[in-house]
C-alpha cells in the first residue's frame, strides 16, 4: 500500500469485511492479518490516518466494531498488542483532515497574471464559475463525510454489548475529531456531556477535554478594535529601541488609586490582558476587546445553539453537578496520591472561576468575587502541608495572562498582612509563597505592589524563623527582577536593588563594629533583640537570596 498510491481503496473494503461482525467465513489469522494491514509498518502506510474521509469513515468504524465479530479474542495478548498499537499510532500520527477549502479571489487572481506572463490560455468565466459551484459542492460532500463518521462512532457507543475497550477506544476517536472550523453535532455533545460523569475514569478524563474543546467552540465571539496606545496615553513612543517603564506605557499599570471600583471606571478602562505587550514594544495592529461592547451575561435559552442547551440543561441540574463534583474528589490512583482529589478539585474550580470571568460585566466579576475572597480568606488561615503548593499553583495559574487591574480584589487580599504570625512559621511562609506566585505573573506591571511589599517586608528581614526568612529572600528576588541595567532599557519604576542594598548595609554596621562574632549567639528561635543578632539574622536572610538568584 505504500509504494502503489491510492491502492489502498481498493484492499479497504476488503479489510472491512473481514472485521466485520456479519462475517462468518473470515478466520482468526485473516481477523490478525487485516488488523496488520491497518497498522502498518513502522514508518510506513497507515489506513487509519490517511487524509481521506471516505477511507478514514470506512475504517475507524471497522476497527470499533470489530469488537462484536466472533473472530475477536481479546483474551489474547497479541490482539490487544494490535489493537493498542493502531490506536497509539492514530494519536501519534493522526492529522485533522480539511472539511472546507476555499481559493480566495486574490489567488485566483495571482493565478490569472501567471498565466498572462506566461502566454497561457485564460480561463472564461463560466469555467471559473464551474470550478466555484464544484468547490462548494466538494465542501458540502466533506462536510457529510465528517457528520457520517461522527454518527457512526456513536452508534457504535450505543451498542450495550461491546466490550470496554472498544467504548474507549470509540470515545478516543470521538474526541479526535473536534476541530474549530465546523461544530460537533449535538448528539456527540450530548455523549460527552454525559460521559464526565462515567463510570470509568478513563472515559471521564478523555470527555473533560473533549467539553473544554466543545465550550471552546461554543465561546461566543467578541468585538475587538484596533487601538493605538499613544491616543490613551496621549505620548507617543519615543523613536528607535526603548525598553522598560516609561510614560508611553504607564496606563497599564496597576494603581490603587485608579482601581475599576464601579460600573463607570470598570467600563472606562482599557484592558490589555497579555503582560508583554507594551514592555519591550507594541504589537504593529493592536486589537483589544472594544470597551464600548457590554457583555451579555446570561443568554435566553431560546437564543441558544443545541450544543448550549444540552451543556446548559446538564450543568444546571442540580444532581449531575453533585456527581461531577463526587467523581472529580475520588483518587485517581488508589492509596498513591499524594494530595487530597477533594481539595484539589477545589482548586481547580477557584482558578476557573476567575479565569473564566474575563469578559463578565462588573456586577457579575463583584459578586463572584464577594463569594471567593472569604473562601480564599479561611483557606489561606487554614492552609497546610498538602495545600500550600496546590494554593501556589492555583493563583498563579488564576493570573497568568491577565490584566491585573481586573483582579484587583485578590492581589489586595493576598496583600493583607501575609506575615502576621498568628498561624505560626509554616503559615507566613506559605502566604508569601502564594503572593509570590500571583505578583510573579505580573512582572512589570505591579510596581505599586512591589513597592508596597518591599516596604512591608524590610523590617522584618530579621524574622526569627529561618524558613520565613528563606521565603523572604525568594520573594525580594522576584521583587528586583524587573530592575536591570540593558542597553536601551529605562529604569524601572519597580523598586531599586541599588537602593534597596545602601538601607541594607547600613544596618548591618553592627557586625563591622565588633571585633568578633562571639560564637555563643542566641539560638535562632529566641526574642532576643540585640543589634547584632539582629544584624546576623539579616545577613542569612542576604544569603538566601544570593542562593535563590545562583539557582536561577
Amino acid at each position: 500500500m505504500g509504494t502503489y498510491g491510492f491502492c489502498y481503496r481498493d484492499m479497504v473494503p476488503r479489510i472491512v469485511q473481514i472485521l466485520s461482525p456479519l462475517s462468518t467465513t473470515g478466520t482468526q489469522q485473516q481477523f490478525k492479518g487485516a488488523l496488520y494491514c491497518i497498522l502498518g509498518t513502522h514508518n510506513g502506510f497507515c489506513p487509519a490516518i490517511t487524509r481521506d474521509w471516505d477511507c478514514i469513515g470506512e475504517v475507524w468504524s471497522a476497527q470499533v466494531r470489530c469488537g462484536l465479530s466472533h473472530s475477536m479474542i481479546l483474551e489474547k495478548p497479541s490482539i490487544g498488542q494490535l489493537f493498542d498499537g493502531i490506536i497509539e499510532r492514530i494519536h501519534r500520527q493522526y492529522d485533522t483532515i480539511g472539511i472546507y477549502f476555499i481559493v480566495s479571489e486574490r489567488c485566483a487572481e495571482t493565478a490569472s497574471q501567471i498565466a498572462q506572463s506566461s502566454s497561457l490560455e485564460l480561463s472564461s468565466k463560466e469555467e471559473m464559475k464551474e470550478g466555484i459551484q464544484r468547490q462548494r459542492i466538494r465542501n458540502v460532500v466533506a462536510a457529510r463525510k465528517y457528520e457520517k463518521l461522527v454518527n457512526d462512532l456513536l452508534d457504535c457507543l450505543e451498542d450495550k454489548d461491546l466490550p470496554w475497550k472498544f467504548d474507549h477506544m470509540a470515545t478516543d476517536l470521538l474526541a479526535l475529531l473536534l476541530r474549530d472550523d465546523h461544530p460537533l453535532p449535538p448528539d456527540a455533545v450530548l455523549y460527552f456531556t454525559q460521559s464526565i460523569v462515567h463510570d470509568s475514569i478513563t472515559i471521564r478524563k478523555v470527555a473533560i477535554s473533549a467539553v473544554a474543546g466543545i465550550l471552546k467552540q461554543l465561546k461566543w465571539p467578541r468585538k475587538k478594535v484596533a487601538m493605538k496606545p499613544s491616543e490613551i496615553s496621549g505620548i507617543q513612543d519615543p523613536e528607535g529601541i526603548c525598553v522598560g517603564d516609561r510614560e508611553g506605557n504607564h496606563w497599564l499599570q496597576y494603581e490603587s488609586t485608579n482601581l475599576p471600583l464601579s460600573q463607570e471606571l470598570w467600563d472606562s478602562l482599557h484592558y490589555v490582558e497579555k503582560t508583554h505587550w507594551g514592555y519591550y514594544s507594541w504589537p504593529r495592529e493592536m486589537m483589544i476587546y472594544a470597551a464600548s461592547e457590554k457583555p451579555q451575561d446570561d443568554l435566553p435559552y431560546e437564543e441558544m445553539s443545541e450544543g448550549e442547551k444540552i451543556i446548559f440543561e446538564y450543568f444546571s441540574d442540580p444532581d449531575f453537578v453533585e456527581q461531577l463534583m463526587e467523581f472529580l474528589s475520588l483518587e485517581e490512583r488508589k492509596g498513591k496520591d499524594s494530595f487530597n482529589p477533594g481539595r484539589f478539585c477545589l482548586f481547580k474550580i477557584t482558578a476557573g472561576l476567575i479565569r473564566g470571568s474575563k469578559h463578565w460585566s462588573f456586577s457579575k466579576v463583584d459578586r463572584l468575587w464577594q463569594l471567593l475572597c472569604p473562601l480564599i480568606r479561611t483557606a489561606l488561615n487554614n492552609i497546610t502541608v498538602e495545600t500550600y503548593t496546590d494554593w501556589g499553583t492555583c493563583i498563579a495559574t488564576a493570573c497568568e495572562g491577565r490584566d491585573p487591574r481586573k483582579l484587583h480584589w485578590l492581589f489586595e487580599l493576598l496583600m493583607e498582612s501575609p506575615l502576621s504570625g498568628e498561624g505560626g512559621s509554616f503559615r507566613d511562609a506559605s502566604l508569601l509563597y502564594v503572593l509570590q506566585g500571583g505578583l510573579a505573573q505580573q512582572q512589570w506591571r505591579v510596581s505599586e505592589l512591589l513597592h508596597r511589599l518591599l516596604a512591608y517586608l524590610e523590617p522584618k528581614l530579621t524574622q526569627v524563623y529561618k524558613n520565613v526568612r528563606e521565603r523572604i529572600g525568594s520573594v525580594l528576588t522576584y521583587i528586583f527582577m524587573i530592575d536591570v541595567a540593558l542597553p536601551h532599557t529605562r529604569p524601572t519604576s519597580s523598586p531599586h536593588v541599588a537602593e534597596f542594598v545602601t538601607r541594607v548595609l547600613e544596618r548591618l554596621k553592627p557586625l563591622t563594629s565588633e571585633s568578633e562574632i562571639h560564637n555563643h549567639i542566641h539560638e535562632e528561635n529566641t526574642q532576643e533583640t540585640d543589634e547584632c543578632t539582629q544584624a546576623v539574622k539579616l545577613l542569612k536572610t542576604g544569603q538566601n537570596v544570593n542562593c535563590v538568584v545562583d539557582g536561577h
